[in-house]
């Protein structure tokens, strides 16, 4: 499977929140908005040359900015006898590439009574953002306001190619999600999947994705995707819905 269309469509998304600076197979992701998010502050690493020495050279980098942490992605699986060398022991994160084509959407199931809407009106964003924050205060405490808060300028750019979409149920917002649509690349990116813990295992996820490929369809592209934790129970409702796992991409965290 050629994984190179995903990963360019990973670079686009990123580009939303970051500017980059490229040193031959490095680049690096700097969000100076939110310099505290993980995932729009962190180093690409192209090849496995000299990986130790590249990465040494990032913790020392990051460490003299006076920076909290390092985050390292690669498109290559990371060996234990790299890993085992660091000074700092960094935390090992595999992450699941899963697509589907779009057109599968008929063949999801969900929670009919699920309306999924567009956030496009400020009654649609507020409802938005505190089903956001209430499903993500547990896990990140207070940085969830200022992270969905930079998000929001995001969606509201008028060349932001990224939509935000809340899922309604009785007139309560029980769900939001990202999705990304690349015509050029002919591919479609969710993102940031979530719903609240009350009525998960309800459809109501389900029913979003009905709707994202539905909608992505619409605009006849072709292939929808994710990227999930190997770890994650998520992973279970995308192969539920007929998502298939294509790839995989690699972390490295350093808490310094």
């Amino acid at each position: 499977m050629d994984l190179k269309k995903y990963f360019i469509m990973e670079n686009e998304y990123s580009l939303h929140f970051c500017e980059i600076s490229k040193i031959e197979n490095l680049i690096r992701y700097k969000d100076d908005n939110l310099p505290g998010m993980y995932t729009t502050n962190f180093t690409l690493i192209k090849e496995d040359f000299e990986l130790y020495e590249k990465i040494i050279a990032e913790i020392n980098k990051r460490k003299n900015e006076g920076k909290a942490f390092l985050r390292i992605e690669t498109e290559f699986p990371i060996s234990n006898k790299v890993i085992d060398k660091f000074p700092i022991k960094p935390d090992y994160n595999t992450f699941l590439i899963m697509d589907i084509a779009t057109k599968n959407y008929k063949n999801i199931n969900g929670n009919d009574k699920g309306i999924v809407n567009i956030a496009n009106t400020k009654t649609i964003i507020d409802a938005g953002i505190e089903a956001d924050i209430a499903a993500n205060i547990f896990g990140m405490g207070d940085f969830v306001y200022d992270r969905i808060k930079r998000k929001v300028e995001i969606y509201q750019q008028t060349n932001s190619k990224i939509n935000f979409y809340v899922c309604f149920f009785e007139g309560k917002a029980v769900g939001t999600c990202e999705m990304m649509i690349d015509k050029n690349l002919n591919m479609a990116k969710i993102e940031d999947f979530d719903v609240l813990s009350d009525y998960q295992r309800k459809g109501f996820g389900s029913q979003m994705l009905f709707h994202f490929l539905k909608e992505a369809e619409i605009q006849k592209v072709d292939t929808a995707y994710v990227v999930t934790d190997d770890n994650d129970t998520a992973k279970e409702m995308y192969k539920k819905c007929g998502f298939k796992a294509i790839g995989k991409k690699y972390e490295l965290f350093f808490n310094l």
